[in-house]
C-alpha cells in the first residue's frame, strides 16, 4: 500500500460549454479523498479546452496517479491525456460509461481500468498498489498480463458516499451556463444533484448500458440525506435553485412524497427541476412537488410517431401521455422542456415532419431535438450494427448526438437530417412567447453566454 496519494481526476469535455458540473468525476475525487486522505484534483476541461491545460495541471500538482473519465465522444481526447500522462511517468486508470462499456478499446492506452460505480473499485486497486494483483470491478495490466474483472460493485447504501465537493471545479463559471430555471423568466444561480442509480426501464438508446454501469436494481438515496446535500449548497453556495439529474425522478412515489414533504418542512425558499417519464407522474404529485418548490419538468417524447417509440425505442410510451402531463404541468404552475430524438433508423421524412410539427402542438415552454445516436453497449447499437444496410461508423468522434450521426440511412440523408432539425428549432421557437425567451436572455451577460452555448449546439 502507498503511503501518500496525489491524484489527478481529468474530466476532458473539450468541445461544449457547460452548466452541468461533472458530478461522475466529482464523486470520484471526493470519495478518494476521505477514503484514502489523499490529495486530490479535479482537472475539468470545460473551460479550458486545450492540452497545455491538463499538462501544466498535472506537472504542478506534482501527480502520481491519473483518473481519467471516458464517455464515447471524449473518447479521443481522453487517449492523448493518458498517453501525456503516461509520458510523465504517471500511473493511469479510467472510468466512466465508456470503460465499462467498451474496456477493450481503453486498456491498451492506461494501467487499470474501472467498470461500473467506480468509487469502491478505484480505492481497492489503490490500496492494492504498488502490487498489482486482481480486484473486483477492474482491470489491472501487469507486464503482459491483465487481470480481467467485470463483475461491478453496487452501493447498496447510497447515503454512505459522500456529498460531492463542488469546490474541486470552477463552480462559479458553471453558474454562469446553469440554464435549467431560466424558462421561468428568472436566471437563477443553481446546479445538479443526484438522488438514485439505476433505471428499470428498456430504452433501446440507453440500455443495456444504464445496467452495466448502475446494476438491475433502482436505488435511492434517503430522503434525509438529499435535503441535507441541499441544505449545505444553500449555506455554501447561495444557490436559488437546483436540478435533479436523476433518468427518471418520479419512479418511486412514495420516495418522491417523502422528499417533498421533507424539503417544503426545510423552509430552505429553493426551486428546482427534475426529470420524469410521462406514465410515472400525476397530478396528485405534480402538486405535491410544486408545493415543495418543484418549477421545470423535464419529459421525454422522444418522438412523435407511435411505431418509432414502439418498435425502435421501446419506450413504453404514446405521445398522447406527453401532452397530458404537459397540461397538467401548466396547469399547476409548472414549466416545461420536451426532448425529442430525431433520426431513427428508418425512419422517413414525413415521420420527422411529424414529430416538428408536435412538438410546436404540445405548447411546451422548452423543447430539444437531438439526433439518434445508437451509443455503444446499447440495443440500438447492436441494431444499427448488425444491419448491414446502415454505413456504421466506428470513429468515436461520430457519437455526438447534439450534430453527428454514427451511421448513414438511405432513407434520410445526414445532411438532410440536420437541416431538418434546425428547420424544427426555428419553426417551434418563432412562437410569439417562445420569442419572448429568447429576448430574455439578450438582457444579461450569464444569459446571453447561455444562449450563445445553445446556438452552438445546434448550428456548429
Amino acid at each position: 500500500m502507498l503511503n501518500n496519494y496525489n491524484i489527478s481526476i481529468v474530466f476532458p469535455r473539450m468541445k461544449y460549454a457547460s452548466g452541468d458540473p461533472p458530478l461522475g468525476a466529482i464523486y470520484i475525487a471526493t470519495y478518494l479523498r476521505k477514503s484514502l486522505d489523499a490529495n486530490v484534483q479535479v482537472i475539468d476541461t470545460t473551460f479550458h479546452r486545450n492540452y497545455d491545460y491538463v499538462f501544466k495541471r498535472l506537472v504542478n500538482f506534482a501527480t502520481d496517479i491519473v483518473g481519467i473519465y471516458i464517455d464515447t465522444i471524449m473518447f479521443n481526447d481522453a487517449v492523448h491525456i493518458a498517453q501525456m500522462a503516461k509520458s510523465l511517468g504517471k500511473y493511469v486508470v479510467a472510468g466512466g460509461p465508456h470503460t465499462t462499456i467498451m474496456p477493450e478499446t481503453v486498456i491498451p492506452y492506461v494501467d487499470a481500468l474501472v467498470v461500473g460505480e467506480g468509487e469502491r473499485p478505484f480505492v481497492e486497486l489503490l490500496k492494492n498498489l504498488p502490487s498489482k494483483g486482481p480486484v473486483k470491478g477492474a482491470w489491472i495490466k501487469d507486464g503482459d498480463n491483465i487481470y480481467r474483472s467485470d463483475d461491478i460493485h453496487v452501493t447498496e447504501q447510497l447515503d454512505d458516499i459522500p456529498f460531492p465537493d463542488h469546490r474541486l471545479v470552477e463552480y462559479e463559471k458553471y453558474t454562469q451556463y446553469w440554464h435549467y430555471m431560466d424558462a421561468t423568466g428568472r436566471s437563477m444561480k443553481g446546479t445538479n444533484i443526484i438522488a438514485s442509480r439505476g433505471c428499470p426501464f428498456h430504452c433501446t438508446y440507453c440500455q443495456p448500458t444504464l445496467k452495466k454501469i448502475f446494476g438491475i436494481k433502482l436505488r435511492y438515496r434517503t430522503p434525509d440525506n438529499v435535503v441535507q446535500e441541499i441544505t449545505e449548497l444553500k449555506s455554501m453556495y447561495k444557490i436559488q435553485a437546483f436540478m435533479l439529474q436523476d433518468d427518471t425522478f418520479t419512479i418511486n412515489k412514495n420516495w418522491v412524497r417523502e422528499f417533498t414533504e421533507k424539503l417544503e418542512n426545510r423552509k430552505l425558499d429553493l426551486v428546482w427541476g427534475c426529470n420524469t417519464r410521462a406514465d410515472t407522474i400525476d397530478t396528485e404529485l405534480l402538486k405535491a412537488m410544486y408545493n415543495a418548490g418543484l418549477r421545470k419538468l423535464h419529459i421525454g417524447a422522444e418522438s412523435a410517431n407511435e411505431n418509432i417509440l414502439k418498435e425502435i425505442y421501446k419506450k413504453g410510451i404514446v405521445p398522447e401521455q406527453v401532452k397530458d402531463v404537459i397540461r397538467i404541468a401548466h396547469e399547476t404552475g409548472i414549466k416545461t422542456l420536451v426532448f425529442f430524438m430525431l433520426g431513427a433508423p428508418g425512419e422517413t421524412k414525413y415521420e420527422l415532419l411529424k414529430t416538428i410539427k408536435f412538438a410546436r402542438q404540445i405548447n411546451s415552454d422548452e423543447v430539444t431535438f437531438n439526433l439518434t445516436q445508437p451509443l455503444p453497449g446499447t440495443d440500438l447499437y447492436e441494431m444499427v450494427k448488425s444491419n448491414s444496410a446502415y454505413g456504421f461508423d466506428e470513429d468515436f468522434t461520430r457519437f455526438d448526438y447534439y450534430n453527428k450521426r454514427a451511421f448513414q440511412d438511405t432513407t434520410v440523408s445526414n445532411k438532410t437530417l440536420k437541416l431538418l432539425r434546425v428547420a424544427g428549432f426555428l419553426y417551434t421557437y418563432t412562437t410569439i412567447s417562445s420569442f419572448v425567451y429568447v429576448l430574455k436572455h439578450l438582457g444579461s451577460i450569464s444569459g446571453i453566454k447561455k444562449l450563445f452555448a445553445k446556438f452552438k449546439r445546434v448550428f456548429s
